[in-house]
Order: structure tokens, then C-alpha cells, then sequence
């Protein structure tokens, strides 16, 4: 049911490194691992998942950027659109969580930020909720404290994938169900992630196809990429 609870798109540590001495490992499968953070004093506990994809970095970027299509394979996201988008790398995004009866759905509007760290060969999603009117709907308003995503390049096509998230639902789910339920969420993301990747690189046409993203202009990743 945490599943529900969260949605996803980008974030921040602290200079794209997380102390691994603060995360215990909860679980483990397809190569892929989940952590909780230790002696977190919150109500809902954060956590962090780590795994390895297969794909180029064009393709990922693409993937994650598409804000229409993350309902497609997003565990439990019910609407994903773009509310605003100041560039390529500089967006506002929105996204709805299905939650089970007797609980309202919860809604999320939060600013996604690319940085490009080109010795290093990464590239960090940062992720935090953003102030905007309310829809007129019956959605929970849910708050995304703290989200990132590192994508680390090792090789042309080899990708070490870290997302970690803490986020508040909001609302009148206690926050013992919201711990227990979300505990497989981040594995299910990495799983349905890594056949969205399949899925749209056999279609063949996506946003950053053939764009060397660690050789950008200045430019360029202040203003976009105008030849897309």
C-alpha cells in the first residue's frame, strides 16, 4: 500500500554521495537492494533503493523525463503530467497516487532539478514538494520532503541507479500502515522501470536519443536543449 503512498521523479544528497553508514539494508532481489534509514525520528521512515540497469543514458533521462507516460509503470501513479517547465533540466511536475478505499488518493506537485556532474559521470535528479493552488479535486495534498536520484554512468550502457526518498502522505493514514506498506515500493520501481526502458527503446524515438548528456555546453544546460 506504500506503493500508493509515494511517487517519484527526482531529488538530492548531499554532492550526489550518501553515507552508507546510515542505511540498513531490508531487502534484496532481482539485483536490487531497498534500505531504511537507521534512528530516524519521523513519523514515516525514509528509504533508498540501489540497482543496476542495462541501458544507455539518453534512453534513462528520456524515461524519467516523460511526465506523461510515468503512469505507464510507476507502482500505483494514477496521473503524471508537467505543470511547468522552465527547461529540459528545470521542471514542475504532477503526479497522482492510487491509495485503496477507505483512503483518498494523494496528490504531489514538486520541482524537478538536473545536475550534471561530468567528471564524475553522473547525473542527480533533486526532487522537493513546491507551493501550488490547490486542484479542484478530492486529493490528499502529499509532501516530498526529500527525494534523489543518482545516476552513475560505469560504463556506455551500464548504469548504477540510487533513488531515496522521504515524503509525507499527508491526511489520516496512520504512519505505522504507510511504513509497512511502502517496504516493496522501491523495488517495484526499479523493476517496472527497467521494462519501461525495454518497452521504449524498442519503439526506437525518445526525447534525448543520441545526445551525449556529459557534453554539453554551459549553455546549453542553463537554457535546454534547443535542437530537441
Amino acid at each position: 500500500m506504500k506503493n500508493l503512498l509515494i511517487t517519484l521523479v527526482s531529488f538530492s544528497v548531499f554532492a550526489g554521495t550518501i553515507n552508507m553508514s546510515l542505511w540498513q539494508e531490508q531487502l534484496s532481489e532481482d539485483g536490487i537492494k531497498v534500505f531504511s534509514k537507521k534512528n530516524h525520528k519521523g513519523p514515516v521512515i525514509p528509504l533508498m533503493a540501489q540497482g543496476q540497469l542495462n541501458h544507455s543514458m539518453d534512453l534513462l533521462l528520456s524515461v524519467l523525463g516523460d511526465g506523461d507516460r510515468r503512469q505507464e509503470w510507476i507502482p500505483r501513479q494514477k496521473i503524471g503530467r508537467t505543470l511547468k517547465k522552465m527547461n529540459h533540466f528545470d521542471r514542475i511536475e504532477y503526479s497522482v497516487t492510487n491509495v485503496p478505499w477507505p483512503f483518498n488518493d494523494r496528490e504531489f506537485v514538486y520541482r524537478a532539478k538536473t545536475e550534471i556532474v561530468k567528471k564524475e559521470k553522473k547525473v542527480i535528479i533533486h526532487m522537493h514538494s513546491q507551493p501550488w493552488q490547490k486542484f479542484k479535486n478530492s486529493y490528499v495534498r502529499g509532501e516530498m520532503h526529500d527525494g534523489t536520484m543518482i545516476l552513475r554512468q560505469l560504463k556506455p550502457n551500464v548504469i548504477e541507479f540510487t533513488m531515496k526518498f522521504e515524503s509525507d502522505p499527508k491526511g489520516m493514514i496512520p504512519n505505522w500502515i504507510i511504513n509497512i506498506a511502502q517496504k516493496k515500493w522501491p523495488l517495484k520501481f526499479i523493476q517496472n522501470l527497467r521494462i519501461q526502458l525495454q518497452k521504449v527503446e524498442k519503439e526506437g524515438s525518445y526525447t534525448y536519443k543520441g545526445i551525449d548528456i556529459f557534453n554539453l555546453t554551459p549553455q546549453q544546460m542553463k537554457l535546454g536543449l534547443k535542437k530537441m
